[in-house]
């Protein structure tokens, strides 16, 4: 029970622990100043963001005083050596976003085109398509070989065509109707 106790309390002080405090490996590698990671020192600028914070209605209440970082993805940023993680583009330290799963290197591409250009370009895709498909409906070759045929006008009587129903009409009109039929 000791254990587990002092092993809670290391991790509590592990994550105030100040970056003066860490091993220059970790110092060095930061591309960022570090004021810029540190909290505001004014009071007014940390009163003027809390109380614009609890006006706003589309920020989510429970995230109480976690700061509000601009919805920049990761993807965006340049590549550097100096990154401590080079893989996600970040530094030790560095606050997360509220939605990073949406925001880090792992989430959907970024779109680097505005939708004007790409509509464009989708239109210009589908023009040369078009152009394409018509060019070879155009230039079409002849067929190369005879269309088939069938003896006695098409195997019209043998399929049920169109003089049987008309020899069957002609003849009942001269008949009378069903003797005609009986006749046959």
């Amino acid at each position: 029970m000791a254990a587990a106790r002092s092993l809670v309390a290391a991790a509590a002080s592990a994550r105030r622990t100040p970056l003066a405090s860490l091993p220059a490996l970790h110092q060095r590698t930061f591309t960022t100043s570090r004021s810029s990671l540190a909290a505001p020192t004014s009071a007014s600028s940390s009163s003027s963001s809390s109380a614009s914070a609890q006006d706003d209605p589309n920020k989510d209440p429970q995230l109480g005083d976690y700061p509000d970082l601009p919805l920049i993805s990761l993807q965006r940023r340049r590549f550097s050596p100096n990154w401590w993680d080079t893989q996600e583009k970040r530094n030790f330290g560095e606050t997360l976003h509220e939605q990073h799963d949406a925001m880090s290197v792992w989430a959907p591409d970024a779109h680097v085109l505005p939708a004007s250009n790409a509509l464009f370009q989708f239109g210009l895709a589908a023009l040369a398509m078009t152009a394409f498909a018509g060019a070879v409906y155009l230039t079409k070759f002849e067929r190369p070989a005879v269309p088939r045929t069938y003896p006695r006008d098409g195997l019209k009587a043998e399929m049920g065509g169109t003089e049987l129903t008309a020899l069957s009409d002609s003849e009942a009109e001269e008949g009378g109707g069903e003797d005609a039929e009986d006749s046959d």
